[in-house]
């Protein structure tokens, strides 16, 4: 097995700027390189990383106009050549990503069945490259991440992954010699920070990355943003601030993220300033009505709720809501004028790790006076308090509680309290007892983040069958 794939200098330095997202910079290099099939791999690159967080639609046509041409400089290699193979093959992932992400899921899934198809192909030959498995890992944690109301569908076409053999063909070339392997660490820390949710894990391996490239806007964003899952919120603040104001304006989510640290934080006026930016910069419709239910909510914090009701009315005539926090937000909507405000700042606080201010704006509130929902999500909040403080078995009676009054409602607080009791059940290594709380997590319906949070409860079974 080669460790690289013969890149020049100019090559690699190309492709580093592209992973720090100094995509101005990679271009000027990039029109002095010779069309190659090395070029196609680092536009191609460049293309999907500007896809992820622009989302603009103009973009993906050109992206699909110009993949005949970068394709025809792969074919140029020799037939059988093992780096020909490679690059036809990631290029055919990349498309079918492309394409599910844009909508054309029929399409998608036949790219992604022929990508799945080459990958194969590649994983049994004997001259085969280590960046292979850059490939083979990303399609292996795709398909194994797939709800299990979706397996028949993917076993039907003949498609098979496991997230454990991705992660550790991810692991095994980032930390090898080949180009790539940087490349293979960014995608993993973007895995565990998102559909697998292990905050702790993406935040070591940004940090690695930064300690290699000081100067990777994708790695401090993508830091920041781990940092803000684990609660961390003045470190993921101080961490994003650090982003030249220039790359901020290049990657227009820094902003998203801006405004819900600062909401966290409670500072109103930085948040409102913050989502107000980034609704008028991005091409993309995907958060867009979260961050205007959050400017609603940052005045109705306040108490100005003439302001709130004007964004609440903005938020509601944005018709897409096919992200979880913008599923969330049809949510809030609906309910924002009945929110008890207390218990807002006390869930605002508490993903921003401000413990003992949480604390304070939770005493506030007297149970006794709540019913129905604002009642389970006052248990709630005070599990979570407890839990992510490390005290979990005061955490477990206020779960159990809130899971209890959410029993057959669509409340993604019962969903989550019941996952969150089958990890605590599953560390004291009480199995049979985590089963039975992973099982009732996915039992939720209808609820806002049902899709990561039966994704988290499937995997954690799986890992209990295994282990």
């Amino acid at each position: 097995m080669q460790t690289d794939l013969g890149w020049q200098p100019s090559v690699v330095e190309t492709h580093d700027l592209i992973l720090q997202y100094r995509l101005s910079e990679a271009k000027t290099l990039l029109a002095t390189l010779p069309n190659s099939p090395e070029k196609a791999y680092l536009l191609n690159l460049s293309d999907f990383l500007q896809m992820i967080y622009t989302e603009d639609n103009g973009f993906y046509e050109s992206y699909l106009g110009n993949l005949p041409k970068r394709r025809a400089w792969i074919e140029e290699l020799p037939e059988g050549n093992a780096q020909k193979a490679f690059y036809l093959a990631d290029m055919k992932l990349q498309e079918a990503m492309f394409k599910i992400k844009f909508g054309d899921y029929l399409s998608g899934l036949y790219s992604l069945l022929q990508a799945h198809s080459q990958i194969d192909e590649l994983q049994n030959r004997d001259d085969k490259i280590l960046p292979f498995l850059k490939s083979a890992g990303v399609i292996n944690i795709l398909i194994g991440l797939t709800p299990e109301k979706y397996e028949w569908a993917v076993r039907l076409i003949g498609l098979q992954g496991k997230v454990a053999t991705g992660i550790e063909q991810l692991k095994s070339l980032s930390s090898s010699s080949s180009p790539m392997a940087d490349e293979a660490l960014i995608i993993l820390g973007y895995f565990y920070a998102y559909p697998l949710h292990e905050p702790v894990k993406a935040s070591a391996l940004f940090s690695q990355i930064l300690e290699k490239q000081p100067n990777s806007t994708l790695a401090r964003f993508m830091l920041a943003t781990s940092l803000n899952k684990a609660h961390k919120g003045e470190q993921a603040l101080t961490t994003l601030s650090k982003i030249p104001a220039d790359q901020q304006k290049s990657l227009t989510p820094v902003n998203y993220l801006f405004g819900d640290l600062y909401l966290e934080k409670m500072d109103l006026d930085k948040a409102r300033e913050h989502y107000k930016m980034f609704i008028q910069s991005y091409s993309g419709d995907n958060f867009k009505k979260d961050a205007m239910a959050k400017i609603a909510a940052s005045y109705y914090l306040e108490g100005d709720t003439r302001s709130a009701s004007t964004w609440s009315e903005k938020a509601s005539k944005m018709e897409r809501s096919t992200t979880e926090p913008d599923k969330n937000a049809d949510v809030f909507l609906t309910e924002i004028n009945q929110y008890p405000i207390p218990l807002l700042k006390t869930r605002l606080l508490t993903d921003g790790g401000y413990w003992e201010e949480a604390k304070r704006q939770l005493s506030i509130v007297n149970p006794s006076e709540l019913d129905g929902k604002w009642l389970c999500e006052y248990y709630y909040r005070l599990a979570r308090l407890n839990h992510l403080q490390g005290k979990d078995q005061s955490a477990i009676p206020h779960y159990q509680h809130a899971l209890k009054l959410a029993e057959r409602q669509p409340w993604y607080m019962g969903a989550n309290a019941a996952l969150q009791l089958g990890l605590i059940m599953k560390s004291a290594g009480n199995d049979k007892e985590a089963k039975g709380y992973f099982e009732k997590a996915m039992d939720f319906e209808n609820h806002p983040y049902k899709a990561s949070i039966d994704s988290s409860a499937e995997r954690e079974l799986a890992r209990l069958t295994s282990d």
